[in-house]
This record gives structure tokens, C-alpha cells and sequence, in this order.
């Protein structure tokens, strides 16, 4: 019996503006006592998450990515202001909004949602909102957190051009994820 892979694909972060969310993750932390925050080195826009799948499914994923990611030009976007789901009021997620050619990355997902859905990935039954998650509330505590003082945090992250889409590989580890990449997919300026 083969083993199940972890498996999702991502849009990841540049250095430079992944430093940015390590300077904002610090000044916020201390906002939001029961949060468990995302490392920045992990901090990623996530495209599809398929949980455990067998490595013949992988196959057929990176096939569907190839033919979705050769139609892709490069964008550019960048994060903007804190937000939570599902919202502020009953917070289990903390994220940073994602601004810039936002239409390119929601397509860039539709189209990957249609192909995928031809190989037997049911399209996700909620609407896709751009989005880096920054931490997640931990389950069975009342949450620490200062709202008030969350929502006024200003934000605005440098613009980056997303250059590529990456079939990522998770190992869940007593000290967080390990995040390998399975296949890199170089979006072309040359449709």
C-alpha cells in the first residue's frame, strides 16, 4: 500500500515581504495571547488544499497544473490590513487581505478548481477570499485576544509579482508544519 502525501498548492511569499509579515506577526502578538501563530518561513497563499492523497493522484495533479500554469501570465499583489474568520466577533483565524491584481488570482484559481474538478476535486462549496492566514485561535479557549486593538493595526505589504505556483508537500511535526516543494510551475510572460 503506497503512502498518503499531504499535499497543497501555493502561491509563496518573496523574502522581502515575507520579512514584512515576520515585523507585523511581532507587534500583533501580543494582541492575541491564545492564537498559534503561522512561522514566517511557512506563510503562503493557499490555492487548493487536498489533504492526504496517493501519489497517483499527484500525477494527475501536477498534469492539470502544467496545462493551467502554461495559459498564466505573472501578476502582481500585496497584503493589506488584518482580518478574521469569520469574523472578528467569533475570530478562529487571523489573516492579512491580499489587494493588487486580485482578478488574475481568482481566476488563476478558478481555472485550477475546473481542472482539478475534471480528475475528481470537487470544487470548494464556499467562495474563494484571497487571504494569508497569520494564526489560528487555539481550540477550546476563550479567545485573548484585543479586537479593538487588531482592527485599528494598519498594514500594507510591499507589491510582489507572482512569478509561480508550487505543488507543496506538508509533514505535520510536534513544532509545526515542514513544507516541501513537489513541482514548481513558472508562470510565462509569453502567452
Amino acid at each position: 500500500m503506497s503512502q498518503l502525501i499531504r499535499t497543497f498548492i501555493a502561491i509563496e511569499i518573496p523574502d522581502p515581504v515575507r520579512r514584512q509579515i515576520d515585523r507585523l506577526l511581532r507587534k500583533i502578538r501580543p494582541l492575541a495571547e491564545s492564537v498559534k501563530w503561522v512561522s514566517p518561513k511557512n506563510v503562503h497563499i493557499t490555492l487548493k488544499f487536498f489533504g492526504e492523497i496517493p501519489p497517483m493522484q499527484i500525477r494527475r495533479i501536477k498534469q492539470k497544473l502544467e496545462s493551467t500554469i502554461e495559459e498564466s501570465e505573472p501578476f502582481q499583489l500585496h497584503f493589506k490590513q488584518i482580518g478574521a474568520f469569520p469574523n472578528f466577533n467569533r475570530p478562529r483565524t487571523l489573516w492579512t487581505g491580499i489587494q493588487g491584481n486580485e482578478k488574475e488570482l481568482i481566476d488563476l484559481k478558478q481555472r485550477l478548481d475546473g481542472r482539478l474538478e475534471t480528475i475528481g476535486f470537487e470544487k470548494e462549496s464556499k467562495p474563494f477570499h484571497p487571504h494569508l492566514t497569520l494564526g489560528r485561535v487555539r481550540h477550546g479557549r476563550n479567545p485573548l485576544i484585543d479586537i479593538d486593538a487588531l482592527e485599528r493595526q494598519f498594514f500594507r505589504s510591499d507589491n510582489f509579482t507572482v512569478k509561480r505556483v508550487v505543488l507543496m508537500k506538508s509533514e505535520l511535526q510536534k513544532f509545526g508544519p515542514i513544507y516541501t516543494p513537489q513541482a514548481v510551475y513558472i508562470l510565462s510572460d509569453k502567452i
